[in-house]
């Protein structure tokens, strides 16, 4: 079943006489809505006893909602930047840019030099995928989309310029526009194939390197995603990973 269907297959099953799942694969940003719709039931006590012995607090109590506990966890996901070296290294570089300012020098270059015509390929479609992409880039620029009563808010500063730079992107010719149409895993696909030199993904991406007979399989590289330079010098800590 594609992701795009789950949620409305869930929903169907739930106004049968008899639902067709007695349990259910649900993403977190649905807990809430199939609590309130009665389509799930909360979680038995002697099995969140279980959950909260093996799992970190910052994953299990996204589940809590109205003191209740509505699922248990199955996949920590969270995005990544990639990176195809062998097109970096073509374009004079050697290491996966440390901020947004440096992934658009290096896309520049790579355009210049002709490299590849579009550097970068995201999932922007107008769906959650686009709203995964501008939460990371919103948090990027130092800004978030809910203030701290809850309320969301879209026209502080950082977020204007994290939505302001992603429209230079477009704009500058460094974001394949066809970005605009795709979702994630058309997006890995870009990626996997060589089609691209910068793409921010979900964990699945990593597997799929790994696997490719194609040769992103030593050229993909991922690591955490790059902020802006302005959000970099005033963070405490900061890291690194490769895979």
């Amino acid at each position: 079943v594609e992701y795009e269907d789950q949620y409305n297959l869930i929903i169907a099953s739930s106004g049968e006489d008899r639902a067709l799942y007695d349990i259910i694969l649900v993403d977190l940003i649905w807990t809430a809505d199939f609590a309130e719709k009665n389509i799930i039931d909360p979680v038995p006590d002697y099995l969140v006893s279980e959950v909260k012995k093996g799992i970190i607090p910052e994953i299990y109590t996204a589940f809590i909602y109205k003191d209740n506990f509505w699922a248990v966890p199955f996949l920590a996901n969270f995005q990544l930047f990639y990176t195809n070296m062998d097109l970096l290294h073509r374009a004079g570089f050697h290491d996966p840019p440390s901020s947004l300012e440096e992934v658009v020098n290096i896309a520049y270059a790579a355009k210049a030099k002709g490299v590849i015509k579009y550097p970068l390929f995201d999932s922007l479609r107008k769906q959650e995928a686009l709203v995964c992409e501008y939460v990371w880039l919103a948090g990027a620029f130092g800004g978030s989309l809910v203030d701290k009563t809850g309320k969301i808010r879209l026209t502080t500063e950082p977020n204007l310029k994290a939505l302001g730079f992603l429209i230079d992107l477009l704009n500058n010719g460094l974001m394949n526009p066809y970005s605009l149409n795709s979702e994630e895993v058309f997006a890995a696909e870009v990626f996997l194939s060589g089609d691209c030199l910068f793409t921010t993904n979900w964990t699945f991406l990593t597997g799929l390197i790994k696997e490719s007979p194609l040769p992103i399989s030593t050229s993909g590289k991922a690591s955490l995603i790059p902020v802006s330079m302005q959000t970099l010098s005033g963070a405490k800590n900061t890291s690194t990973i490769l895979l």
